[in-house]
């Protein structure tokens, strides 16, 4: 744990002495907003630090989102959601209460008190900078996140509202929270620079001063994840399946560019630019335009460094006519490629499935049809025999392992009776219909509290699945006579299966397909969008008392 944590698990709220005030806003319309002040609350309960979550959003959707819609109390004083988190809504009756009404109990301490002894409050604020709705609230903020998304429209919201905010709350720290963040060299968009695309889209008038630069901090950048599904809604099981097959052929498809990269790049930083442009256009038709088009995107990345509103530097007068030639022939090697073709026609594949079943408004389970299943089977097995037989790298052939491993999980969970367990396991109740769904809140109760019995079913359906897993592991091998590509170890001069690594893998698949669409982030653990919340969480905890 964290010095951070610790400081505030045995810290009180005397306000005083201690900053543990956090207010979450965003410009005119923030995506992820309250979902963000969800996670923070959930992830420091988990944590066992006492944490108020404040609903003064009038269209918040925080008890959708924590799926107790139908609990009643909250607006006079904080209910009780799970173990160390709170939550007080005092706009619950919408258009019934007026915000001078709300600023004055919070001010005079109607709603709660020192006496309450909360470590972290967090306030989720109404989008936008109305006076009265948003920005007096701020007097209650020891710190201020401004939740924004890579795309130019929510730059210049974010830089309107902290102009806003600066006029009247000068010394209120103010750092910037990413959401769905995702680097995209091919644009001029600088997708961490709130300031900078500010002032590139508004009027010269209405610029910030160069010294305002250190007023966008930036605290956070939380990639783009589907698994996580944090507005709410649930991945199909074999849709999770299939995104890890389409992730690990595209990785798979990098691993094997690379090394062609560098034997063409005149440098080594040029050939990660190059490896990142083939493997952003995997369809190379014609090498010529191919090379056109990577000095496009090597320009419009360095211009992007350069800190200017230009749109691109022109890189094709930098290189000589032999490392030009150098960088078609790269071209050329890969267009034409055996196993780079196989991978181009098995992400396509893939790809085209993967997005049928995500689109689905089935929960749960959704077949694929026999032909876009039969065409799935053909593409990966073609690539995993072509790595079976070649004289491959072990990252390569390490990949390759791992999907084997989803391959056969795709096989498996088409089977009634393993999509059904998968089913059973998840926690249900009746609605106001007397329609059987999913019970949400009581799930993301079991993981933050840590129930016991939850995890000894969890486990139980693992053993459940892993021998029939392994089953079709064998089948899938046997068919295709893959050896090279299964995880195994030699015990006592014989080459056996190592269950335990496929159990693991396992594990780690029915726990992100069983917590998909529960809207909170601290239950997938070995994520990349989990473990960068996490780091941001606990990095606002040194920051609020630094």
């Amino acid at each position: 744990m964290t010095d951070k944590v610790k400081t505030a698990q045995t810290n009180s709220s005397d306000n005083k002495k201690i900053k543990n005030r956090i207010a979450v806003g965003s410009g005119k319309g923030g995506v992820g907003k309250s979902t963000t002040s969800v996670n923070l609350a959930v992830y420091y309960a988990e944590k066992n630090i006492k944490t108020l979550l404040i609903d003064v959003d009038p269209l918040s959707n925080i008890k959708t989102i924590l799926d107790i819609e139908g609990t009643k109390d909250g607006d006079k004083q904080p209910i009780k959601i799970f173990e160390n988190l709170f939550l007080l809504t005092p706009f619950q009756n919408t258009g019934e209460t007026a915000p001078d009404t709300v600023y004055n109990n919070f001010k005079d301490n109607s709603y709660f008190s020192e006496e309450d002894k909360f470590n972290i409050i967090i306030f989720d604020l109404p989008a936008g900078y109305d006076e009265k709705e948003n920005i007096a609230f701020l007097d209650f903020a020891d710190m201020l996140l401004v939740v924004t998304n890579p795309e130019p429209a929510a730059h210049v919201a974010s830089g309107s509202y902290i102009k806003k905010v600066f006029e009247s709350r000068k010394n209120l720290p103010i750092f910037i929270w990413h959401n769905r963040y995702e680097k995209n060299n091919r644009s001029s968009f600088k997708e961490d620079d709130v300031f900078f695309n500010y002032n590139k889209n508004v009027p010269h008038e209405e610029k910030f001063d160069p010294s305002m630069a250190e007023k966008f901090l930036n605290v956070a950048k939380i990639p783009k994840d589907k698994s996580l599904d944090l507005l709410g809604t649930d991945s199909t099981f074999g849709a999770i399946a299939l995104r890890n097959i389409f992730t690990l052929l595209e990785l798979l498809y990098e691993e094997t560019t690379l090394p062609i990269s560098k034997k063409c790049a005149p440098g080594e930083k040029l050939a990660t630019l190059i490896n990142n442009f083939i493997n952003s256009n995997i369809e190379i038709k014609d090498a010529d335009s191919a090379v056109l088009n990577l000095f496009e995107y090597i320009g419009i990345f360095l211009s992007k460094l350069s800190k200017k509103n230009d749109q691109g530097i022109n890189v094709y007068n930098l290189l000589s006519d032999k490392e030009r030639n150098n960088i078609k022939e790269c071209f050329e090697k890969i267009k034409n490629d055996k196993l780079l073709g196989k991978l181009r026609k098995a992400i396509t594949v893939v790809g085209d499935s993967l997005q049928y079943l995500e689109n689905s408004s089935r929960q749960f389970y959704v077949d694929l049809s026999p032909d876009k299943f039969n065409s799935v089977a053909r593409e990966v097995s073609a690539v995993l025999t072509d790595i079976e037989k070649s004289n491959h790298t072990g990252e390569q052939k390490h990949i390759a392992s791992v999907i084997l491993f989803y391959f056969a999980l795709f096989f498996l969970i088409k089977k009634k009776e393993y999509h059904s367990a998968m089913v059973k396991f998840l926690s249900t109740r009746k609605d106001k219909n007397g329609k059987l769904i999913r019970d949400r809140n009581l799930q993301i109760k079991m993981i933050i509290e840590k129930n016991k019995e939850y995890r000894t079913k969890y486990l139980g359906l693992v053993k459940h699945m892993h021998a029939p897993l392994m089953e079709e592991l064998k089948n899938i091998s046997t068919k295709l006579s893959l050896r090279k590509i299964i995880f195994t170890s030699d015990k006592n001069g014989k080459e056996e299966v190592i269950g335990s690594a496929y159990a693991k893998l396992l594990g780690n698949y029915l726990h992100d397909s069983l917590n998909s669409g529960l809207s909170i982030i601290v239950g997938f653990p070995y994520r990349t969008a989990s473990i960068n919340f996490q780091k941001s969480a606990g990095l606002i905890l040194g920051l609020l008392n630094n």
